[in-house]
């Protein structure tokens, strides 16, 4: 009866002993997973602290910008009430033209239109309807010295290398001297609308 009872234990211990194997191995699993998991936790928040890290520097970046920002501001208002005066100034002159010209546009619709208008004359002034046919005489003093022209008893002076030209004169017959050089009065024919050329040349 006693031996039955030792085998009875013997089996009930090796039961034990199977049964409980299992749940080592698996506390074993277990015990290798934690380290993995503990090492994965730091790693994230190394990366959190990092990330951390950026935003804090990006945060000083920004509020050592914003640290000019009132005078920026300050600038910024005066530059803008510099611009409105001047914008307020440039309308106002505008109006101001916009006035004038609807005044003077009025002044042209209220004036009489039966005027009658001779352009270029005076008052009582007519258009003489057989003007004087007339030409012109061109001066050039290719001398060394200044000389004077008198043509119909009017002087011209004339510098060394200038040519003039008189102003028109009656087509005809017309007089002129060169003053010190030729003799007085002489005697040249001028057609109507025709230039003529007196050369003054060293002898």
């Amino acid at each position: 009866m006693t031996r039955t009872w030792k085998l009875i234990g013997l089996n009930a211990l090796l039961a034990a002993m199977l049964a409980a194997a299992p749940a080592l191995a698996d506390d074993a699993s277990k015990s290798t997973d934690k380290p993995d998991e503990v090492q994965k936790q730091l790693r994230d928040i190394k990366t959190d602290i990092k990330t951390l890290r950026e935003s804090i520097d990006k945060m000083n970046e920004v509020l050592e910008s914003m640290k000019t920002l009132p005078g920026d501001v300050k600038h910024f208002h005066s530059d803008y009430n510099t611009e409105i005066q001047a914008s307020k100034r440039d309308i106002s002159d505008l109006k101001e033209e916009v006035r004038r010209l609807k005044s003077d546009v009025e002044s042209l619709r209220k004036a009489p239109t039966g005027l009658s208008r001779e352009a270029g004359f005076a008052p009582g002034m007519t258009v003489n309807p057989n003007p004087i046919p007339t030409g012109r005489v061109q001066l050039s003093n290719t001398w060394s010295a200044p000389v004077s022209v008198v043509l119909n008893g009017r002087s011209y002076p004339v510098l060394p290398g200038e040519v003039k030209f008189t102003e028109p004169i009656p087509a005809g017959t017309f007089s002129y001297e060169v003053l010190g050089i030729t003799a007085p009065n002489n005697l040249r024919a001028l057609a109507a609308g025709e230039t003529y050329r007196i050369n003054v040349f060293p002898r």
